[in-house]
């Protein structure tokens, strides 16, 4: 029966969706139970954990056609799609950032055009949501291969995107990270520097020509003159009375 023969209906095959969710679930298992940090290894935990009962969900509906399977169908997509794709642009990609220079991206960018950024953020959740025409077409044997088909590429092109957004997000961290241990170092370099050296070079910017500001000399009136004058013999006056 071509029905009953084709690949949507396989129990086995179904299992084996699950199995790289189960896989990368027990390794964030394993770090909690390393590191005893619940963000992100448990954050993490609970999207693989999403993504298990969705494709659980979708072949127990696959198998079994009834409403109650669609609607437990659609409901563990919808949060797994949510979940899954704030991950990748929050997490993954490290944007959505408002206080950037380029609002809701981040500070550091590997990419020449900031465009790209902006097409990803929408590309990534919409094919997230590719199981829509599972819903759609699930009944039409016919429609449901092309579909899975359509879906299966779609995520090839969608784990290309995010592969390479992933490897510019560690690129720019690295980058960050080098350049804050470079500021440090100098930083305490110059800060030991300046209190082991001479007085005069800790205030070399107040010695060098070159640095000061250019003053205009100031011009003195007739008064001020005078005034100088009167002070100058007046205090020599009150020494040659003291000294007699």
């Amino acid at each position: 029966n071509p029905t009953q023969c084709n690949s949507s209906h396989s129990r086995l095959l179904g299992f084996f969706t699950t199995l790289p969710g189960i896989w990368r679930a027990a390794q964030c298992l394993r770090r909690y139970a390393d590191t005893r940090s619940l963000f992100p290894h448990m954050a993490n935990f609970g999207k693989y954990l999403c993504t298990i009962l969705y494709y659980m969900s979708l072949s127990l509906w696959r198998h079994n056609k009834s409403q109650k399977l669609r609607i437990l169908f659609i409901f563990w997509a919808t949060i797994n799609a949510v979940y899954v794709s704030v991950w990748d642009i929050v997490m993954d990609w490290s944007l959505m950032d408002p206080y950037a220079k380029h609002p809701f991206l981040r500070n550091t960018l590997g990419f020449k055009y900031a465009w790209w950024y902006y097409a990803a953020i929408v590309i990534d959740p919409i094919i997230r949501f590719n199981w829509i025409f599972y819903a759609i077409y699930g009944h039409d044997v016919q429609h449901s291969t092309i579909v899975a088909f359509m879906v299966a590429f779609t995520e090839v092109l969608r784990r290309g995107i995010w592969q390479l957004f992933r490897v510019e997000n560690e690129h720019c961290t690295k980058y960050v990270v080098r350049s804050c241990k470079y500021y440090e170092s100098f930083t305490k370099t110059f800060t030991a520097s300046a209190v082991t050296a001479p007085r005069e070079m800790c205030h070399f910017h107040t010695n060098s020509a070159r640095l000061r500001p250019k003053q205009r000399p100031q011009r003195r009136s007739k008064t001020d003159t005078h005034h100088q004058i009167w002070k100058h013999n007046t205090r020599r006056s009150f020494l040659l009375v003291c000294h007699q």
